[in-house]
């Protein structure tokens, strides 16, 4: 039994070897595999959400890839903005924490936690629900059999260490990154209708149902649709709350992780709402609105029925593999929440002990355990999971945003810099750096 223990672990590593603690931090690549998955796995099921919210109004959908691609961008900025102000990371529990008070930075850590639990459980949901549109109607009784094991399984993995775990999972995120950029790009392409068109439709469909119930009503309407597909926004925060993560230099690597994960995203989760107006999608029963646009897609490709069949079994097996990966992330960087809330006596402080593998074994077991109770209790209903994790993640998003526009006594440590931003005063900086 000690055996096979170890050899599940990875065995004991000697925190004085220098070379085992580098092993520890992550570069580009591994933290855009790694933190950013989160981030890119919310194109699976938050485009969706958005667009059924439209009902008999598809042609409303370019608005909705316009909107997310430029609330990607603010977000992606705001975040660059906390990388800055906080190099040695901590996320927006330390940012709520250090500049509204450490009650105020309670209430985002515990949000964040929530939201943590509640991403591993969204993704594991939705990416079986992808992988379960290949099988026929009955094999869904199982589905929720297949979550549980697969949360066991992260835990395992994340028990090895954070690096093992990425290098483990690096090519599921490569090959959903190439299949899905060549079918966004192939479909808009291949279309019927030019974007140009699909524009000038979207114009009048507007125009012609302002008509009929006001501006107003088609602005709250939008909003709706919008605000259910809010999951789309989310998971790019990690890169910012978890910069000590990162390989030295820690705030140009995280700011160009950000950038690249964040583009990435505003081009899959836009390219996939257009793609659902283009080709016409309508909800199919057992199957994702990405698995129909996508069978669309292939369709139209000069190969023969067995290769189609295989093309979008692969797409759609990458597509539950990646919200795999992005539960996964959630175990890299929640146990780093829960070690610092632990410092500061809001959790037990058994979550900042380190194992003997120089992993927080006790934070990555709770936390996935909470996932799992989470998924059992909801029974996996990924429209109930979404809603919630939506709410925790705006709400400590919110809270971070408003510490940094008015934070307190705190707050005036900062001064203006260049083109407006918030930098820190240099007193405050050297402490960071010193920190970090």
């Amino acid at each position: 039994m000690k055996r096979f223990s170890r050899w599940l672990t990875g065995g004991p590593r000697d925190a004085a070897d220098p070379a085992a603690r580098r092993g520890l931090l992550l570069t580009t690549v591994l933290a855009s595999a790694g933190l950013g998955a989160n981030g890119l796995s919310s194109a699976c099921y938050g485009p969706e959400k958005a667009f059924l919210a439209l009902g008999d109004h598809p042609e409303l959908g370019p608005i909705l890839a316009l909107a997310a691609v430029a609330t990607l961008a603010v977000l992606a900025l705001a975040y660059t903005q906390i990388i800055e102000l906080f190099p040695s990371g901590g996320g927006n529990y330390k940012i709520v924490s250090q500049l509204l008070g450490p009650r105020m930075g309670m209430i985002a850590g515990a949000a964040l936690l929530v939201d943590y639990m509640l991403t591993i459980a969204v993704s594991l949901a939705s990416g079986t629900d992808a992988l379960f549109s290949l099988f026929p109607s009955g094999a869904q009784a199982h589905k929720l059999a297949v979550e549980a094991g697969l949360i066991l399984l992260l835990i395992t993995l994340n028990i090895r260490g954070v690096s093992a775990a990425i290098r483990f999972l690096l090519p599921i995120i490569i090959g959903f990154l190439l299949s899905h950029a060549i079918l966004i790009v192939y479909g808009i392409a291949s279309s019927t209708h030019s974007v140009s068109a699909a524009a000038a439709h979207t114009a009048t469909g507007a125009y012609r149902l302002s008509q009929a119930i006001g501006w107003p009503l088609v602005a709250a309407f939008l909003l709706r649709a919008y605000s259910l597909g809010g999951s789309s926004f989310t998971g790019i925060e990690a890169i910012a709350n978890n910069v000590n993560l990162l390989a030295w230099p820690r705030y140009r690597r995280g700011k160009t992780t950000l950038m690249t994960v964040a583009l990435t995203l505003g081009f899959i989760a836009g390219g996939i709402l257009l793609l659902y107006t283009l080709t016409g999608v309508r909800p199919v029963h057992g199957q994702t609105l990405n698995a129909v646009a996508f069978g669309a897609i292939i369709g139209r490709l000069p190969v023969g029925p067995f290769a189609r069949g295989s093309i979008l079994l692969i797409v759609l097996a990458l597509e539950g593999a990646i919200l795999f990966v992005a539960a996964n992330s959630i175990l890299i960087f929640a146990p780093s929440l829960l070690s610092t809330m632990a410092t500061d006596s809001w959790l037990p402080h058994g979550f900042s002990h380190l194992s003997s593998g120089l992993v927080r074994k006790n934070a990555v077991l709770f936390v996935g355990g909470c996932a799992l109770t989470i998924l059992v209790a909801t029974r996996g209903e990924l429209g109930l999971l979404v809603v919630l994790y939506s709410i925790n993640v705006f709400l400590s998003l919110a809270l971070a945003k408003a510490s940094a526009a008015i934070g307190g006594p705190a707050a005036r440590r900062f001064a203006r810099g260049p083109c407006g931003w918030l930098w820190p005063a240099p007193g405050l900086r050297s402490r960071q750096r010193y920190f970090s």
